[in-house]
């Protein structure tokens, strides 16, 4: 009898152990975490497009602004494909040191918590997950080595509550993963920040034709200062812009004139474009081979968010090549020079 009561409760004790042990292996499962890992590449514009002259393949539209009577500008404007444009022109390594912030949503899109570091080589944050759900995640950056603003967005907010107001002109970037799986194998996400807004480049160019004596203010006309960022949870369109307060004229970064006064360049810069309303880039004043002219239309055309304009502006001739004797043009093979003067 007492042997095998001893035998029962030995029997007991092995039952019991064995399932506080699976218990407790169960639930390490379920609360087990995963450190999460961020590897932040380089930086992206969803499109650019290149306006030059000439005839290139793919040019999609061509216009002609005159200048006087003997001078005009062309711009041609040719779409570069994706290959093209993701180069070390346009995809740029982010500098070590910029800040970004990364904000961590659950399954259903609901914020949980968010992380400001430093870019780098890969890093290692603090965050922690729960391992084997599903999460999405934003990260933005405005491309400084200073601290980023507070953002307006509370534990539990829907992901449409994370909106970035900007109205001094930044240029933000950021890269939306949206329900990807969290895990002890699958725990470093990589991004490409795309830029937000668009930025122009200009040069103008006047080698065949003369010199550039000086260069006036150079402006864009109908932007914008104020642009509001809405992110989402559709893959296809992961933030919603709306832009507010339009400008008239906005100065552009000034003409720098070559030393050898054949072309200039106004470098990048970033304007808040809403792709519907036109703009003009507008010289207030110009002089070529010393002919002077004022409030020099350079182009009119519609320029979109998130797409770098390399915009290169040709003077050309409106003279037909070769050599006007009495009412017809000569090509000059066909004409001697004697005593300082061109003859058939």
């Amino acid at each position: 009898m007492i042997m095998n009561l001893y035998l029962r409760l030995f029997s007991f004790y092995l039952v019991f152990c064995v399932f506080i042990i699976g218990c407790s292996r169960e639930k390490s499962n379920i609360y087990s975490t995963s450190t999460l890992n961020i590897n932040l590449e380089y930086t992206e514009y969803e499109n650019t497009v290149d306006f030059k002259s000439g005839n290139e393949v793919g040019k999609v539209y061509k216009e002609e602004i005159p200048y006087n009577d003997d001078l005009y500008f062309e711009v041609s404007i040719s779409s570069f494909p994706k290959t093209q444009f993701k180069s070390s022109s346009f995809r740029r390594v982010i500098p070590v040191g910029t800040t970004f912030r990364i904000l961590v949503f659950d399954e259903n899109n609901k914020y949980l918590l968010s992380g400001d570091y430093i870019c780098g080589s890969l890093i290692n944050t603090n965050i922690q997950l729960q391992a084997n759900k599903n999460y999405s995640f934003i990260v933005y950056s405005f491309g400084k080595l200073t601290a980023l603003p507070s953002l307006a967005i509370n534990v539990g907010d829907d992901i449409s509550v994370a909106k970035l107001l900007l109205a001094s002109f930044e240029d933000v970037m950021s890269h939306t993963i949206l329900n990807r799986v969290i895990n002890q194998n699958n725990n470093t996400l990589s991004f490409v920040l795309k830029h937000t807004f668009t930025k122009i480049k200009t040069t103008i160019d006047a080698s065949t034709v003369g010199l550039i004596n000086s260069i006036g203010n150079f402006s864009v006309t109908n932007t914008f200062s104020n642009a509001e960022v809405k992110y989402t949870n559709q893959p296809t369109t992961p933030f919603n812009l709306n832009f507010s307060n339009l400008i008239p004229n906005r100065n552009l970064s000034s003409f720098v004139v070559s030393n050898d006064n054949k072309s200039a360049l106004s470098d990048e810069q970033l304007i808040y474009a809403d792709g519907i309303q036109s703009q003009s880039l507008i010289l207030s004043a110009m002089s070529v081979n010393n002919i002077p002219k004022t409030n020099v239309t350079l182009l009119n055309y519609v320029f979109k968010p998130g797409v770098y304009y390399d915009v290169t502006i040709k003077l050309k001739s409106s003279i037909p090549d070769g050599y006007l004797i009495g009412n017809l043009y000569w090509a000059l093979g066909n004409l001697i020079f004697e005593n300082g003067v061109y003859k058939p």
